[in-house]
């Protein structure tokens, strides 16, 4: 807030020289005209007047300007933006206030989650919904909705009332990998012979082991 009461004062400063010069020609002027000098502060009160209602004005609208500076940012989970395949039933969710202003204190919070980045942007939390929690705390809040499932996309964001307002984020996401044991379905491959080229001993060393799988794409990637 520093920076933009400086640059005001500034502009103050240079709006009041421009004033004061321009009010003091029209009044000389006026003042050649009326010989007594009566009327030269009628024109100065109409100009002083018209000044003073546009820099109300202006001023107004840069304070309602600098209030609504108040944004959530840096959201993350499990200490990581957007983070894929993490490995916990309960993720702890953080994020961040940024405001020009000074003294922003955020009273209580409101995160929902949903299973699809249209419900969230409806507000459907058709997996958690925290309801309105009366803290300041926006750092490991543990999630505590439905129970997640494995190699899934969930989007979530976060309201935040402040003493200044009430500010939403943007959608952030995590997706989780296998969740549980009897989700691990696949064989393990290697290849557990020596080459050819190998030389068993004592001392042996086998050549390392690269395992790979051509395949024709036959449709469009949806996501990799």
């Amino acid at each position: 807030m520093i920076p933009a009461v400086v640059h005001i004062s500034t502009l103050l400063r240079r709006t009041l020289q421009g004033f004061v010069r321009y009010s003091a020609s029209e009044t000389a002027k006026t003042a050649k005209k009326n010989r007594k000098g009566r009327k030269a502060f009628v024109p100065f009160a109409k100009h002083f007047a018209f000044f003073a209602v546009n820099f109300f004005v202006f001023v107004s609208a840069f304070v309602v300007k600098a209030q609504a500076q108040v944004t959530i940012t840096n959201l993350r989970c499990e200490m990581l933006q957007n983070p894929l395949g993490i490995d916990v039933q309960q993720p702890r969710l953080s994020w961040q206030l940024e405001s020009k202003q000074r003294n922003v204190v955020q009273r209580s919070y409101q995160i929902i989650v949903s299973s699809s980045l249209q419900k969230l942007q409806a507000n459907v939390a058709d997996v958690w919904n925290s309801g309105v929690i009366t803290s300041s705390q926006s750092a490991q809040v543990y999630y505590a909705g439905k129970t997640l499932q494995s190699a899934t996309t969930y989007y979530w964001k976060v309201k935040s009332i402040t003493n200044k307002g009430t500010v939403n984020s943007s959608s952030a996401f995590f997706s989780t990998g296998l969740l549980n044991e009897a989700d691990w379905k696949a064989k393990w491959i290697g290849y557990d012979k020596a080459s050819a080229w190998d030389s068993i001993t004592q001392w042996s060393r086998l050549s390392a082991r690269y395992l790979r799988k051509e395949f024709q794409n036959i449709s469009a990637v949806k996501r990799a």
